[in-house]
């Protein structure tokens, strides 16, 4: 069985209901609900972490992403790293294999991280949350 936002919700005791007049957020999380999250398309993937939305059954996938394409994004080019470079550095604390793979994409891509410097910036930023988590977990 494939997990979705519902079996995670249901899991913590949640059960989205929509009131009478839902935001654009509720529709939309309505409508991925039963999605598996390994099927979420990037502007599904783009928008949980932009809302913070689980974060840690997300990261996975996130990574996943970023290491198949570092400038990967819906609206964006780099939209996933800049979202990824948001969440706090406690989020990397959690899991070192995550911590040293995002480590290592960012490395490899540096060149292609270059061209943009919108990328860099974010880059950095992820980076130097990324060393601090690893020198925490090392």
């Amino acid at each position: 069985m494939k997990k979705t936002f519902r079996d995670i919700d249901e899991s913590k005791g949640f059960k989205w209901e929509l009131g009478p007049d839902p935001s654009a957020l509720e529709l939309w999380h309505m409508s991925i609900l039963d999605t598996p999250i390994t099927e979420l398309e990037i502007g599904g993937l783009c928008r949980a972490v932009r809302q913070d939305m689980y974060i840690s059954e997300l990261l996975p996938l996130v990574v996943s992403e970023l290491d198949k394409d570092v400038l990967v994004g819906y609206w964006d080019d780099a939209e996933l790293l800049r979202l990824t470079s948001e969440l706090p550095g406690s989020v990397w604390g959690q899991c070192f294999v995550l911590t040293k793979k995002m480590f290592d994409i960012l490395c490899r891509d540096k060149e292609l991280l270059a061209q943009d410097t919108c990328a860099v910036a974010c880059a950095t930023k992820l980076e130097h949350k990324l060393f601090i988590a690893l020198g925490d977990q090392g």
